[in-house]
Parts: C-alpha cells; structure tokens; sequence
C-alpha cells in the first residue's frame, strides 16, 4: 500500500466538490481516487502550498487540481521550487511544471516543427502600445490572455476596431502580467476543440469540445459542451507528435487544439492541473492508475 497525496486547492470547497465525504476531489478526480483506493492505496487530498514536512509524509503527490494557481502566480511558484528541492516524488516532475507554467513554451514547440497557433508574447516591462504589436499582422479579431492563466482568467476577446476603447482598460492591469495576442480562431466555433488525453506516453481517450451558440469558449462553466469521441487517424497522428515533443518527464498530458485545412494546430499542451475528463472511459482511469504505480516503485 502507497500513500498518494491528491494535489488541489482550497477554492474546490463548495464549489467543484462531489460530496461532503470527498471535499478537495472534483467530479473527474474521484474516479480515479475511487480506484486508487480499490487498489489498495491510502489516497486523502492535500492543498497545494502545504508545508514540506506534510508533503515528505507521502509516497507520491499527484497534482491534480490546483485551479487557482494563476491567482496566486508567485505562491505557486515558490512552492513548486520548495517541492523540487524536497524529497517529495511529484508527478507531473516540479521541473516539467516549471517549464509548463508559462505559455511561452509554445515557442519550444514552434522550433521543433509542431503547428501553433501564431502568437505574439508582450513582456512586463513592454511599454509599446497593443496596436503596434498587431501592426504586422493582419487579424481582423484576437484573443488576449497573461502567459500564465487558466479558464479563461482575464481573457478578453477584441476586434480589431475596438482595440482603442480596449487598450484603455488594458493599461489599468497591463504590468501585472506578461500576455499573449492570437487571431480569433473561428474553427473552434465552428468545428470544435479537440482535447486528446496521454498516460505514460501511451494515448487514452479524445474529448470534442463545443462553445455555447454566441460564446468562444469552451469550457464546461462558461456553458460549453463536451462529447466524448474518437479522432480521425490523420489528427491522432498529428497529436502524437506533439506528445513526442514535449522535452521534459511526465505521467499525465492533455493536449488542446484545433484542425486548420486538416492540420492539427496546438492551443495548449497541459501538464499541469488539467480536467483528465477520466470519467469518459473507465479503461483510462484503469491506465493512469498502471502508470502512477509505475513511478511510485520507481527509484
């Protein structure tokens, strides 16, 4: 028997949690404690930012729910730091999650040959104004969002002839962040985002997200939808390539994008906090849970 820290947050309490007898579990991870359990292992969550002395208690921590991190950036990073120097075993590894914090890893992807989304990074101490940035493209819409966010945290929709009015507000909460400007994709409106799910490096499931009529965004909370799905042979190919590059250790990847003229192109490559959406297929809680043994005999 192994004793496996669920990593979450104090903000699940009352708001994603399935029950009072499972307070820091949301509705996807509880099937995986729920097996984790029937295994034999001793499972209770832990709240990120746990002191080091609690952390060390466990023979894994699995980060699984920490949905607040981006609201307390400098705080999860401290912690993850702390982690790494500990003698806690951690999936996802603290460095692949160092690196993963930051959407500035597209770039690392882009190198290696992997489509993504054409992206323009402003830094903190980047005084130029938005329009100059957009000067050399030709996006009629764009999306804004800081470079270390999630569920849509301070993401704004523009269009091109409101960037005046927009960069007004903007200027109030500028400094605060490094962002990131992306053309509109009107594919995800139209035809979806896929969501493809690897354990081990060995594929699991694939989700098909749709916004709500008149929204963009596909997450559950902001009334999108979610089908669960099997990807045509030409995208799956396309993601496993992807997965193949990501340069860092991991246990759980999600995997985020959309098809343009048949090409499968990245959003987001989650290491993270991602939902797994294990509820999906029972065959895929069964495989982490093979995988998560794995690395806590590991050495």
């Amino acid at each position: 028997m192994s004793k496996i820290g669920i990593v979450s947050c104090d903000t699940l309490l009352g708001v994603f949690a399935v029950g009072p007898s499972a307070p820091h579990y949301t509705k996807d991870d509880i099937h995986l404690v729920r097996h984790l359990i029937s295994r034999g292992h001793d499972v209770s969550p832990l709240l990120w930012g746990a002191p080091m002395e609690e952390c060390e208690r466990y023979d894994m921590l699995l980060v699984r729910s920490t949905w607040d991190y981006f609201e307390r950036r400098d705080e999860f990073l401290q912690w993850l730091h702390q982690l790494d120097a500990s003698k806690s075993k951690v999936q996802n590894p603290t460095g692949t999650m160092l690196w993963n914090i930051d959407k500035h890893y597209l770039r690392d992807f882009a190198t290696q040959g992997i489509p993504v989304i054409p992206t323009i990074y402003i830094e903190r101490d980047d005084p130029q104004p938005l329009h100059e940035h957009l000067a050399t493209v030709d996006w009629d819409e764009f999306v804004i969002k800081p470079t270390i966010s999630g569920g849509s945290y301070l993401t704004s929709r523009v269009q091109r002839d409101a960037l005046t009015s927009f960069e007004e507000t903007f200027q109030t909460y500028r400094a605060e962040h490094a962002w990131m400007l992306q053309p509109f994709m009107q594919e995800i409106v139209e035809q979806g985002e896929w969501t493809l799910v690897y354990f081990g490096g060995e594929y699991a499931h694939t989700i098909l997200k749709t916004p709500k009529d008149g929204d963009y965004r596909v997450q559950e909370e902001f009334g999108g939808s979610v089908h669960f799905t099997e990807p045509p042979k030409h995208l799956r190919e396309q993601v496993d390539k992807v997965v193949d590059t990501i340069p860092y250790p991991w246990t759980y990847a999600r995997i985020d994008g959309c098809m343009v003229n048949e090409t499968f192109t990245l959003i987001e490559c989650e290491l993270i906090e991602p939902e797994l959406f294990l509820r999906a297929s029972p065959t895929s809680v069964e495989q982490f849970t093979r995988v998560i043994e794995q690395h806590i005999h590991d050495e």
